[in-house]
C-alpha cells in the first residue's frame, strides 16, 4: 500500500464510496466534483495540506519534489478552483 493509499484509506466512515460526504450540502458536494478535475499533483498537495495538516516541507518528502513546487502547485490548485466554482455559480445564478 503507498502513504497516500494510506491516507485516503483514512478518510471519515461518513464518505460514499464515490468520495462524497453523506451528510455533505450541494456546495460541499459540488467542492468535492471540481477538486475531482484538479491534476494529480494539485488534488494529493490539497489533501496533503488540507486534510491531512502536513506542512509544505513534509508534503514535498511525500510527493518527492520541492517545497516550491508544493507551493505552486497548491497556487494552481487555488486559482483553477477559484476560477471553476465562479463559473459554477454564474451558471446557477443564470439558469
Amino acid at each position: 500500500m503507498s502513504l497516500v493509499g494510506g491516507l485516503v484509506d483514512d478518510l471519515p466512515a461518513d464518505v460514499s464510496s464515490d468520495g462524497v460526504p453523506a451528510d455533505a450540502g450541494a456546495e460541499r458536494g459540488e467542492l468535492l466534483v471540481v477538486i475531482a478535475r484538479l491534476p494529480e499533483r494539485q488534488r494529493l498537495a490539497l489533501f496533503l495540506r488540507y486534510y491531512a495538516d502536513l506542512d509544505y516541507r513534509t508534503i514535498a518528502s511525500i510527493l518527492a519534489v520541492r517545497p516550491g513546487t508544493v507551493a505552486s502547485s497548491l497556487a494552481a490548485a487555488h486559482a483553477t478552483l477559484r476560477d471553476l466554482l465562479e463559473g459554477s455559480q454564474g451558471e446557477r445564478v443564470r439558469g
